[in-house]
């Protein structure tokens, strides 16, 4: 009776050991389980607008000096001639190589527009059109990088020339005269004029529009 007794004994101990060898295996492929099928937090909106503007180069110091520049002027109606041109100029190259394809080709072409002021005389009529384009070449940039939430720059309108109180004749020879008609906008751009745009300058209607976008014979 004695060894049957023992014997039971030591079955119920094996056997209590297998159960709770048993429930801690169990429990272990639940927390594995669990560990496997846990779904990452999506990221904030907030993140992922600013991933996205860095990884299109839009968050530049450079690119944003510029912006800031241009709507800060444009809003008085003229880009000319106080402006840090050549600030923006260098601001431009120096985010050109960090920026996306898209935006690249954009900061390319304001980059030209400021380079096409930057060689021309404060003050004069030329120099009030590349402000223009250096405008609309802005507002490219802004919209290349969607950050029309941000900016809202205004494209200053060509100054009409004012009227004077002196008899007709006088009055037509102090009229602006357009510029000289070329073949082609490069030989008017050769020759020192353009760029011309739609709604503003008589010129725009000698010359084809190539790409639709209001301008001509840009620099």
């Amino acid at each position: 009776m004695r060894r049957k007794s023992r014997r039971t004994l030591v079955s119920a101990a094996v056997a209590g050991v297998l159960v709770i060898t048993a429930y801690g295996c169990l429990t272990r492929e639940q927390d594995d389980s669990r560990a496997v099928t846990a779904i990452p937090a999506e990221p904030a909106p907030s993140e992922t607008t600013t991933a996205a503007l860095l990884a299109a180069g839009c968050s530049d110091p450079g690119l944003l000096t510029f912006l800031d520049g241009v709507q800060e002027h444009a809003a008085t109606g003229t880009l000319d001639p106080d402006v840090a041109a050549l600030d923006w100029h260098t601001g431009l190259l120096q985010a050109a190589s960090g920026t996306s394809p898209e935006v690249r080709e954009r900061v390319d072409a304001a980059t030209r527009t400021v380079e096409a002021y930057l060689a021309t005389e404060t003050g004069t009529a030329t120099a009030r059109a590349h402000g223009r384009a250096i405008a609309r070449a802005a507002v490219k940039v802004v919209e290349a990088c969607g950050l029309e939430a941000d900016y809202d720059i205004t494209v200053p309108k060509k100054a009409k020339p004012r009227r004077s109180p002196t008899p007709e004749a006088e009055r037509s020879s102090e009229r602006p005269a357009a510029d000289p008609r070329f073949g082609s906008c490069a030989a008017a751009n050769r020759a020192g004029h353009g760029p011309y745009y739609r709604g503003a300058d008589v010129e725009y209607g000698w010359y084809e529009d190539r790409d639709g976008d209001g301008t001509v014979c840009e620099r």
